[in-house]
């Protein structure tokens, strides 16, 4: 036999070799996909297993975490009612978090210290009108250089020390309602909105000898606020209570330690909540999502996937997860083929083995 005709048949040999190595990494490589990437089975495939369905619906946003949250004021936003005396008694005629209207009486102010007071502004009033004509007469006297600057430098530090002295007490005076009897006198609301005591029994008082009666905060100011994870602060959109759901208005820069703290935007009429309450909340982000059964969810290769009903079949539907609920439902994100679709919720684990070829049913 010649060497050529040897050549050829060694050829042939290895190219059928070839072949069937190819046939069979193309049928195990088929096998392979046909296992890993299951999508559809028949219902009537299922035989005797216990086979429910639940329908999937929308939400408007995803609870993120639960906290405890506390109704308080936006630091810095009270009006504070201060006193530039401190009276010997405060009778308090309306209660702490009361809701008041402007010019309402909050409190009988009594004592020798309010008949001081009284005295003060009427003599200050006085020294100040005394020493705002004299400044208005002497005025022109200015222009036309008929008074020294060192006489008219006087005048108007007389004029204008008088102004500030004067104005210190009637500001407190515009909130001040004078009663018949001297030593005594009401404090008024100047504003709308709900009254607070001040935060120690007898008022706080400065170094100036100021006294702090209480304060009164528009409604508008009255948030809710709690701490959450740092880690999630920035996607938290809605604070979820019992009685309403109000959007994040603010959220802190500041740290502590690991959370970090947000604020509400005003209340709504129906959040009836009083100052100083303390409630659980579940802070949530304003995303639309689809709620499904916790049971309908299992996993192919570490993605999340349900079973649809789709006519006389169960269809594998991957899915994102974003959230869950208090009722121990999963949040999905929202896909259209799965809006208000019927998803298997029982016997989910034993189809998922027969989608997988690990065994059937009778």
């Amino acid at each position: 036999m010649s060497s050529t005709s040897n050549f050829y048949r060694n050829v042939a040999g290895k190219a059928a070799i070839l072949y069937v190595l190819t046939g069979l990494a193309l049928s195990f490589t088929a096998h392979a996909n046909t296992a890993t990437e299951p999508s559809t089975i028949e219902i009537n495939a299922l035989g005797k297993l216990d086979v429910e369905f639940a329908q999937t619906s929308a939400v408007k946003s995803v609870d993120i975490a639960s906290s405890i949250a506390r109704v308080t004021v936006l630091p810095g936003s009270a009006q504070r009612l201060i006193a530039p005396f401190d009276p010997q008694q405060v009778d308090y005629l309306v209660v702490d978090g009361e809701k008041v209207s402007q010019g309402q009486r909050l409190a009988k102010l009594s004592g020798s210290e309010v008949h001081h007071f009284r005295d003060s502004l009427a003599a200050k009033k006085a020294v100040f009108e005394l020493a705002e004509s004299r400044y208005q007469k002497n005025k022109p006297l200015v222009t036309a250089k008929s008074i020294s600057q060192d006489k008219w430098l006087t005048i108007s530090q007389q004029f204008f020390e008088a102004k500030l002295a004067w104005g210190h007490l009637n500001h407190f005076a515009e909130m001040f309602e004078p009663h018949s009897n001297d030593d005594m006198g009401y404090l008024l609301a100047p504003v709308d909105g709900v009254f607070q005591l001040p935060h120690s029994e007898s008022g706080e008082q400065s170094s100036m000898g100021d006294v702090l009666l209480g304060s009164v905060t528009n409604e508008q100011a009255i948030r809710l606020t709690t701490l959450v994870d740092n880690t999630i602060a920035r996607q938290v959109t809605l604070l979820s209570t019992p009685l309403c759901t109000v959007p994040v208005e603010r959220t802190e820069k500041v740290a502590n330690r690991y959370l970090v703290r947000l604020w509400s935007s005003p209340l709504p009429q129906n959040c009836g909540y009083q100052l100083g309450e303390e409630l659980s909340l579940n802070a949530s982000m304003n995303e639309q999502g689809l709620r499904v059964p916790s049971e309908s969810i299992f996993y192919i290769d570490g993605k999340a996937a349900l079973l649809k009903k789709q006519a006389e079949q169960l269809v594998v539907v991957f899915v994102s997860i974003i959230g869950d609920t208090n009722e121990g439902d999963i949040v999905i994100a929202s896909q259209s083929n799965l809006l208000n679709a019927q998803v298997l919720s029982t016997s989910v684990s034993a189809v998922q083995g027969m989608l997988l070829g690990l065994g059937g049913v009778e």
